[in-house]
This record gives structure tokens, sequence and C-alpha cells, in this order.
């Protein structure tokens, strides 16, 4: 016995095994050939139909889109990228026998950021990493930690190719090929960088050659340089404080990256002067100050959030701060930075 519910309604000749009208070849649709299959809103239009229909100038602004994304977002981002390789280490080309160690890594630091990976900053727009602000910043401010400890290392005068390296490095990072000054052409900053590695690496070769006199103390230069890293730090920490209080996130993910790139610098160039003046550092008294100034860059160097937050700013101002204090009290200055207080309160909240 079969059960005839009242909803659902069933064709008598289904039931008796016939084929529905509406298939049959004698019962085709005015203007439809027979056995063709009526056109219906159950057949959904290919992707390629779908394209075709959509009018000329959105199709085109599809494209652009996609290849925007493709060059600027895709390509980009597989070229730029901050490292932080505390591992980082000279060449015997760079460090020979009885040359300098911190010039040697400085010439490291250089040749990584500046010949091994894409060096961003004098990238225009229409390059893929011309919008890599993190990046940039990142590597900007790296070369400029660098140039201030070799500005101080060239002060006296006694090596012109330690001379001709850093007036090579006062070169802006963001200088490209074409530029809004004069000569309106010239070499990218990358370039002028490339000449600086082998000026370094000529001054570390006569170095080696002639022989270094086994100091007694820090030199003025060293002292000089030493200087320039406290007030790079300082500057730094300053700056994450102006943007926390100002709150723009575009401006404290840079500040945060130009953090990075100073205390990357700062802590691979502090480990080479303390290994050049090991004998003075241990016999001062003050290694703990030197270990707390290179492990406060370490700190700040690694800090590498998906999203910056305040407590990474914090962290980043507060442990610059204490670097830049540690060198203080190297060269003999007890005052706290400027601009410290602030963040010290920040830090205690």
């Amino acid at each position: 016995m079969t059960t005839e519910w009242p909803w659902r309604r069933v064709d008598p000749r289904a039931k008796a095994g016939a084929r529905p009208a509406a298939s049959q070849a004698g019962s085709a649709a005015p203007g439809q050939a027979p056995g063709q299959r009526p056109e219906s809103a159950s057949i959904r239009p290919s992707l390629a139909l779908r394209w075709r229909r959509l009018y000329t100038p959105v199709r085109l602004a599809l494209v652009v889109l996609a290849l925007a994304v493709l060059w600027w977002g895709v390509i980009g981002s597989l070229q730029a990228g901050i490292e932080v390789d505390d591992t980082l280490r000279p060449s015997a080309v760079q460090l020979p026998a009885g040359g300098s160690v911190a010039v040697a890594n400085a010439t490291r630091l250089l040749e990584r950021q500046v010949t091994e990976l894409t060096f961003t900053p004098d990238d225009p727009a229409f390059f893929p990493t011309g919008f890599a602000r993190r990046t940039a910043a990142f590597q900007s401010q790296l070369v400029l930690t660098v140039r201030g400890v070799i500005d101080g290392l060239a002060s006296d005068r006694k090596s012109q190719p330690l001379q001709a390296a850093a007036a090579l490095l006062h070169t802006p990072p963001d200088v490209w090929w074409v530029r809004l000054a004069m000569p309106p052409v010239g070499r990218p900053a990358e370039r002028v960088y490339a000449e600086a590695i082998g000026k370094l690496e000529d001054h570390n070769r006569l170095v080696a050659t002639e022989g270094r006199i086994v100091p007694t103390r820090l030199s003025v230069a060293e002292r000089l340089a030493l200087a320039n890293l406290m007030r790079d730090a300082e500057g730094q920490a300053q700056r994450i404080d102006m943007v926390m209080r100002e709150g723009n996130r575009q401006q404290q993910v840079q500040a945060l990256a130009a953090a990075r790139g100073t205390a990357f610098a700062a802590m691979l160039l502090m480990r080479g002067m303390r290994d050049d003046n090991f004998d003075i550092v241990r016999a001062s008294g003050q290694a703990a100050q030197w270990m707390e100034a290179i492990d406060r860059f370490h700190e700040t160097a690694v800090i590498d959030p998906l999203f910056v937050a305040d407590r990474h700013l914090l962290r980043a101002g507060y442990s610059l701060m204490i670097a830049g204090r540690a060198i203080r009290i190297i060269l003999g200055d007890r005052e706290p930075a400027a601009g410290a207080g602030a963040l010290e309160r920040s830090k205690g909240r």
C-alpha cells in the first residue's frame, strides 16, 4: 500500500514509467529544435563567459589591480624584509690578522645589507620594494649608525682609506640614479656604499700590514665613536617616546624598524670595539657596562612582532635608553639620557 503525501505532487505518468512531456522530442517549445535542452537558469555561465560580459573598463581595472598586487605585494614582499642575524661575522678578507674587529664588523654589516640583500631606501615608487617602508627605515638607520662609528674612528686622520669610507657613507641612503639636485644624475646610494666597503677593507689591510699599537686606554677616536653610538641610541628612544604620544600607527611601525636598525648595528659595532680593546675593558672595571649595552641593543634588535603594539615600542625605547646610559658611564658621564624620565615613567606604568 502506497501512502500519498498531500504536499507532494506526483505525476501519474511518472508512476506509469512515461517520460515527462517537456522532455519528449515532440513537445519542444516554440522556436526550439526537437531534442534541444531548454535554456534554464540552472545552467551557470562559465568564468570565461562572465569575464566577457564585463564592461571593458571594469576588466582593465581588475587587470591593473591584479598586476599591482603581484608587483608591489607578492614580488615586493619577497625582495624586502628585515634580517637580524647576531651570528654575522666578517670574512678573512675583511678581518685580516691584526685588523680592527670594529671596522671589519662595519664592513660586514654594509656588505650584507647593501650587496647581498635588496637595499630598499633608494628604490623609487615604481620598484617592487618602493613601498617597503619598514625595511627602508631599518636599513637607513643601520647605515647611519655605521656612519657615526666610522666618522668617530676616522677623526684621528691617520688612515686615508678610513677617511674616504667616512666621506662616502655621508651619501644619503635614499639617493637614486635621478635626483632633484645637482648633478641631476649620479650613482645611487648602494653603489656608493659598495665603494665604501672596499675602502674599509683597504683600511684593515693597511692596519694588518703596518701593525697595530696596543693601546693602554680608549683613544679619542674610539671615545667619539662610542659617543655617536650613544647619541643614536638616545635619539631613537626619544623618537619612540614621541610617536607613542602622537599615536600614529604607521609612524610607530617605522620608528620600531629604525630602532631595530640602530640596535643591530650598535650591537655588532660595540662587540668589535670591545674585542679591539679587550684588555682595556677588563682592566677598567667597566666590562659589565659593555655587556649591558650590548645585551640591551640585542633585546631591541630582535623585537619582531607581527603587529606593533605599545608594549613593543615601550620595550625597545626602554632598552635603548638603558644602553645609552651604559655608554655614558663608560665615557665617564653618569647623567641620565635626555628624555629618559618619560620612558621610565611609562615603564613603571
